[in-house]
């Protein structure tokens, strides 16, 4: 399989900032696409915006804006791999609803569930609709909830490892769930909040297909938790965490165990202070650890994410100001896995050390992490890092640039399977609010149609060839080296080589921004046949030769012995029939025919022996040769 070096060796030619810690600092080497995107009309309110990339590499903002006629509508915009721009957005649900966070799983059939929720004043409904990610049309549009106090809010969609979705909302107060099954209904709604009525709802699906939901209990904002177990199909008692403040924005993911693990802001010492709190839930248990602080005291700590790492770390960022100095910078904290202690805490800032709030979190498979924040005071609203995986080193702060717009909201990062990032954010430059989205080509090129061979010979000339291609820029160069110290440059390329052996070939292609991919096969090489042996003259005799013993060879494989022997013959005997061997090993002889032949001049007899058992490697034999004389010899034999 090819390996990518995605981010963070991808993410610039913005601009160059310096990061406060640590001091060695991955590189940004990759371009916004199409910089700053606005998907909906100044002069009309949008926002609310999120992402979402297909297995294809397709990008979606999803939004909710003003249509024409002043009417709020649901909108998504599709912007397919490789294309120059975006689609227009296409409206869903009903004209004149109120919408509701909008979201969006891959599905098992590879197309897009979008679920949302709306109300047209004395109905509200949480409606989904999936979206053919071939051609990025829409197919039926599904009512999955209904209530007739105009309740709903809060939609989480989730999807778990079966391909089953699941449906989580607030109904007034009350948390209802709903599930199907691929290609099935949805089931009916079920609450599952109890007695605990609330608001903030959060919801993650664990590796085991579980799903633990939180939620702010009515009055008090104390976290209340549920467990869905898919074995039992049943979700447990709510239980009130043992926490007293007020918590606001949790964010709740799968610990990587099955477990869960959470953060949030404590407003309770509002507006001197709040704090950034972290508890975690062992899988099959419903109690949390009581909870910790992850900022320095005195200051006020809002809007964190979490992320989990491949090899199980946890990562959590927020927002900090400092009273005292009245800076505004993202932190970071890492939890290693099976570590009760978090590392020490990290300060990233903007370009030209730019203040900087709303830290949202997005991890790549090979647990490369990127970091996007919104900026204050700035014409260019969105700062983005990159994390490497290996080293723990940030890059520079780059930019989204030119946009000229000074509010902005919290923005939302994910990323396609490539790793490039795709950016949503609302901003308000006077009264109307604008939903806006932006791709970061953060991806080396592609690989496709290799042609290597496995095997070659000495001095046989080989081809090899390959298909690039990148998504979102063009590519700037192709190599390939053959292992043996030869480089060509190219798609396609004719090689020979000199010696046997195996030869790793490596094919290294960067595009116009410097992201660069790689992928290597093995080419074993062998020498080349022996030429093959001259037919003797069975006519001429060999000239006449003093007798001398035969020169014996006898090597050996298992229990076969192979004879070659070198004869000196009688004057006027043919080099040609048959002659004898007699090979005596231990108390047992043996006898067999040699085929007589002459090769460069010289007499020589071929032979092969089968022993009843298997003597050692170097095994004395006492072999007997008779081609008109009658010669023995002590030989030693030799592994095959």
């Amino acid at each position: 399989m090819p390996t990518r070096r995605l981010l963070p060796h991808a993410l610039s030619a913005f601009a160059a900032a310096l990061v406060c810690v640590p001091s060695a600092s991955a590189s940004l080497t990759a371009a916004w696409i199409g910089d700053d995107t606005l998907l909906h009309a100044e002069s009309r309110q949008g926002g609310g915006s999120t992402g979402i990339a297909d297995n294809d590499g397709n990008a979606y903002a999803m939004y909710i804006g003003e249509d024409e006629n002043s009417e709020m509508r649901f909108y998504v915009a599709r912007r397919a791999k490789g294309a120059a721009s975006w689609a227009a957005p296409v409206a869903v649900g009903d004209a004149g609803a109120q919408f509701n966070r909008p979201q969006a799983v891959v599905n098992t059939a590879g197309d897009l569930t979008v679920a949302w929720a709306d109300s047209d004043g004395g109905m509200a409904a949480v409606e989904t609709a999936t979206i053919d990610t071939d051609d990025g049309s829409w197919n039926g549009q599904t009512q999955v909830i209904e209530s007739a106090n105009a309740g709903l809010s809060d939609p989480v969609l989730l999807i778990d490892g079966d391909g089953i979705e699941t449906i989580v909302v607030r109904d007034s107060g009350q948390m209802v769930a709903t599930r199907r099954a691929p290609g099935g209904s949805w089931a009916t709604p079920t609450v599952f909040s109890g007695a605990h009525n609330g608001e903030g709802l959060a919801a993650t699906v664990h590796g085991n297909g579980d799903i633990s939901a939180m939620w702010l209990k009515d009055g008090d904002h104390e976290p209340v938790t549920a467990l869905y177990q898919k074995a039992t199909g049943s979700w447990t008692t709510p239980e009130v965490t043992a926490f007293t403040g007020e918590t606001i924005f949790p964010q709740l993911i799968d610990d990587g165990d099955n477990g869960a693990a959470v953060v949030w802001f404590d407003a309770g010492n509002y507006p001197a202070s709040a704090e950034v709190l972290f508890m975690r839930r062992p899988a099959g248990s419903t109690s949390w650890s009581a909870p910790i602080s992850l900022n320095q005291s005195g200051v006020f700590a809002a809007t964190p994410d979490i992320a989990l790492l491949p090899n199980g770390d946890l990562f959590a960022m927020w927002t900090e100001i400092d009273f005292n100095t009245y800076e505004v910078a993202s932190k970071a904290r890492m939890l290693p896995d099976g570590s009760s202690t978090w590392a020490a805490e990290q300060t990233l800032r903007g370009p030209a050390q730019g203040e900087v709030v709303g830290t949202r979190l997005a991890v790549q498979p090979d647990g490369d992490l990127v970091s996007a924040a919104a900026q204050l005071g700035s014409t260019q609203p969105i700062a983005i890092w990159a994390r490497d995986y290996e080293t723990g080193a940030w890059s520079v702060a780059a930019s989204l640039p030119d946009s000229n717009l000074a509010a902005q909201s919290v923005p939302d990062v994910v990323l396609d399977e490539d790793g490039n990032a795709i950016v949503t954010w609302d901003q308000q430059p006077a009264s109307a609010r604008s939903a806006h989205a932006a791709i970061a080509d953060a991806a080396g090129p592609e690989f496709s149609a290799i042609s290597v061979p496995v095997t070659a010979k000495v001095g046989e000339a080989i081809d090899v060839s390959v298909t690039t291609d990148d998504a979102w820029s063009s590519v700037a160069s192709t190599t390939i080296a053959f292992g043996d110290g030869v480089q060509a440059t190219g798609t396609s390329a004719t090689h020979a080589y000199a010696a046997p052996g195996r030869y790793d070939v490596t094919i290294t292609s960067i595009d116009s921004l410097g992201n660069d991919s790689e992928t290597v096969r093995t080419v074993t090489v062998s020498a080349p046949p022996a030429p093959p042996a001259p037919e003797p003259d069975e006519e001429t005799p060999l000239p006449p030769k003093k007798l001398a013993a035969p020169i014996i060879e006898a090597r050996l494989s298992g229990r076969t012995i192979t004879l070659n022997a070198k004869i000196t013959l009688r004057k006027g005997k043919k080099c040609a029939g048959k002659g004898t061997a007699t090979v005596r090993f231990g108390t047992t002889t043996y006898r067999t025919s040699l085929k007589l032949k002459t090769v460069d001049k010289v007499c020589r007899g071929t032979g092969v022996v089968k022993l009843k058992k298997t003597p050692s490697t170097r095994t004395k034999l006492k072999v007997t040769v008779s081609s008109g004389v009658s010669k023995t010899r002590a030989v030693t034999t030799k592994r095959a």
